[in-house]
């Protein structure tokens, strides 16, 4: 999901971005006010750390960085165009998933053909071959949420594409859960409890059948987390909070206040080596960015969270039913990869971000979805 190693394919994939988003980006040119802030941010990342650390760490770095770019450069175009509505963005919605789709099979292939399809396998010693970051893409976890959503939409009336949209969101989400992530699979099931309360409410009986066909199976999946919660806790996440946290506070001031820039490592005592990489985005800027970016990544991650959060509760009593299902799968992707996993410095992380500028701050609210 994020470039291990910069070569042909990483190349070809900046080129193909920048050719899909020069009109956006032109825009922003004559917007300095955002532009400059862009700027400054990418220049203080990349000199203070061409100063301070490796220069292929630097690169590794700061080419998720330049993701975030493409959310600004989106917000000019999707304001401009005129044509552009919610049967474009239902498609832009779909290949997301899609690609989550695909992302996760790809993950998990592996292991099923290896185990024989046999989840009563699902244990570290046959998962440790096969896991890969493939499981951490955010599209993953926004898919298996979306093609639920929508599949829940059509229970009445196309059952069998409902069958086949729910089935897909399940083969979406088992990539987390055979990389036994807990987070995912614990708001999958929440969300999933929000989508009854939308789409259902009343007739959510109907679905009693379904649990109890696959009641074996829900509680393999809730002893598989409780046991691992049980074994690994927090998967060292607290420690590494601390961890970097101190490393910081050991830094001169001016590093500690500015940060070390891209390419910025610490040693972690558990994994006994230098590391360059944090769980959470407000770690990572710690790490980065020191105090200052730490303040602004908090204020990003409050903003984004209260403006989904609100717009949640609007789309609900209005029944406005893409945008609640758009920004619940959004919101729930968002907050794993932002605070829990280090989805944040993928590619599909700042796709993503354009769903929370389309429907948040261009689209608003249109209800469409009548009570049942």
């Amino acid at each position: 999901p994020w470039p291990i190693n910069v070569g042909a394919i990483e190349v070809a994939i900046s080129v193909i971005l920048i050719i899909a988003l020069w009109r956006g980006y032109f825009d922003m040119l004559i917007n300095p006010s955002i532009l400059s802030a862009y700027i400054v941010f990418i220049l203080w990342m990349t000199f203070l750390g061409v100063i301070n650390n490796e220069l292929s760490d630097v690169i590794r770095d700061t080419i998720p960085f330049l993701y975030i770019g493409i959310p600004l450069a989106s917000i000019f175009y999707l304001k401009k165009s005129q044509n552009f509505n919610d049967k474009h963005i239902t498609v832009y919605l779909f290949a997301i998933s899609i690609s989550g789709l695909i992302l996760a099979v790809r993950s998990v292939l592996p292991f099923f053909i290896d185990s024989g399809f046999d989840l009563g396998l699902l244990k570290a010693s046959q998962l440790a071959p096969h896991i890969d970051y493939l499981f951490l893409d955010p599209a993953i976890i926004f898919g298996s949420i979306f093609f639920l959503s929508i599949g829940l939409v059509r229970l009445n009336k196309k059952p069998i594409n409902s069958a086949v949209l729910i089935i897909i969101s399940f083969v979406t989400l088992s990539a987390p859960f055979i990389a036994v992530i807990r987070a995912p699979v614990f708001l999958y099931l929440l969300s999933m409890s929000l989508l009854f309360m939308f789409f259902l409410r009343k007739k959510t009986i109907i679905l009693l059948p379904v649990v109890m066909i696959f009641s074996v199976d829900i509680l393999n999946i809730i002893n598989l987390l409780v046991d691992k919660q049980a074994n690994i806790g927090s998967s060292a996440k607290l420690e590494e909070v601390f961890f970097i946290f101190n490393y910081v506070y050991t830094m001169p001031f001016h590093e500690a206040i500015f940060g070390t820039g891209a390419g910025a490592s610490y040693y972690s005592p558990i994994l006994n080596t230098t590391i360059r990489f944090a769980h959470s985005l407000p770690m990572f800027a710690l790490l980065k960015g020191g105090l200052i970016l730490l303040i602004f990544s908090l204020i990003y991650i409050l903003y984004i969270g209260v403006a989904s959060l609100r717009y949640l509760l609007l789309t609900y009593k209005s029944r406005d039913f893409l945008g609640y299902a758009a920004i619940l799968s959004f919101s729930v992707s968002f907050l794993v990869n932002t605070l829990l996993e280090p989805g944040f410095k993928t590619l599909s992380y700042g796709l993503l971000l354009i769903v929370f500028v389309y429907f948040v701050k261009i689209r608003g609210i249109k209800p469409r979805y009548k009570k049942r």
